[in-house]
């Protein structure tokens, strides 16, 4: 069985690589999961629109697109594990990248998932959150790096140091 999800995974990439898309894809340590197994592990819990939609004319302003990538302000690809802490990952990326492109020339800082996963009270750790939660948790405590508060990938206790952080904060989203 799994070296059939594996080779029909394996076709799947070929099709898609084969095309002129923008993007490649490769095999990884789900490559030869089912559906079901795949799905089991996504934890998304929507709770409805938090906060006021606001629409933004966007005027062209004559500028070259940037790729922020190239620019050393996106994160590489990182692995949540068996914990559903996307929303931690994505808030966290969303943070590092908007504070290197803040500070043009500054190096890309790597902030803790597993402080959210831990301290964000609203959310639900390794069973999922919203993003929304975890900047209005950011708009009061400061980033603290990975390297002081590395991620373990499951639920801990909170280990927020007010006196070992980046300094960082969210000011807004």
């Amino acid at each position: 069985m799994r070296l059939r999800n594996f080779a029909l995974k394996h076709v799947q990439i070929q099709e898609h690589n084969a095309t002129e898309s923008a993007y490649k894809v490769g095999h990884n340590k789900m490559s030869d999961w089912t559906e079901a197994e795949f799905k089991a592990i996504l934890t998304y819990k929507s709770e409805g629109q938090i906060g006021e939609v606001v629409e933004q004319e966007i005027k062209p302003l004559g500028y070259s697109p940037i790729n922020w990538i190239d620019m050393g302000c996106i994160s590489p690809i990182q692995d949540q594990g068996q914990c559903g802490s996307c929303w931690a990952f994505s808030s966290q990326a969303s943070m590092e990248a908007a504070n290197c492109i803040a500070h043009e020339n500054q190096q890309l800082e790597k902030y803790s998932e597993q402080q959210l996963v831990d301290c964000v009270k609203l959310c639900y750790g390794c069973n999922g959150g919203l993003q929304s939660r975890a900047f209005n948790y950011l708009e009061s405590h400061y980033e603290m790096s990975e390297a002081s508060y590395p991620y373990t990938g499951v639920d801990g206790t909170c280990a927020y140091s007010s006196s070992n952080n980046t300094g960082v904060k969210c000011t807004g989203w």
